[in-house]
């Protein structure tokens, strides 16, 4: 087995058989960033920490910031684990609560904010259009993520200007 496989091969039993979970971080414009393979019923509490610690964001001045000023997510990524994280590494979390939890007095949810998360869902679209990612024909995870990683570097090359000049 390669470096870095997990013995699962990111396959993971669901109603329809057998899934893969694809996690992405992106930037403002939807240039991925980074991107984690696991398997279909994994819980995404271990997958995003461990996303965000592989990113550094680009500031004005200095030197890179280790972590983004906010983190949007949809209705599945509202759990405390998380929701403590963002506040430990001061990132806003720009998620809405499920209807299973209790709305916390004092805190609005910036629907500004929310509606930039159209982003993300355009780019694992955009990232679908490649039939080799949309349909998984990889039984390793590491070539399986090679491919999604290829995938971003192809839609960063459609990207008119890059550097913003």
């Amino acid at each position: 087995m390669p470096a870095g496989e997990p013995p699962d091969h990111a396959l993971g039993r669901s109603r329809v058989g057998f899934s893969t979970k694809l996690s992405l971080v992106t930037d403002g414009r939807g240039l991925g960033l980074a991107v984690a393979v696991h398997a279909g019923q994994a819980s995404d509490l271990r997958a995003v920490p461990e996303l965000l610690d592989s990113v550094c964001v680009r500031g004005r001045r200095g030197a890179p910031r280790r972590y983004p000023d906010a983190l949007a997510g949809d209705k599945a990524y509202s759990f405390a684990p998380l929701r403590a994280w963002c506040r430990r590494h001061r990132v806003t979390a720009v998620l809405p609560r499920r209807d299973d939890q209790r709305p916390v007095r004092g805190r609005r949810f910036d629907r500004r904010r929310y509606r930039q998360r159209h982003v993300i869902e355009c780019t694992v679209g955009h990232l679908k259009e490649f039939r080799r990612i949309a349909q998984r024909a990889d039984k390793l995870a590491v070539r399986y993520r090679a491919w999604v990683v290829l995938g971003m570097v192809r839609l960063l090359l459609r990207q008119p200007f890059l550097n913003g000049a």
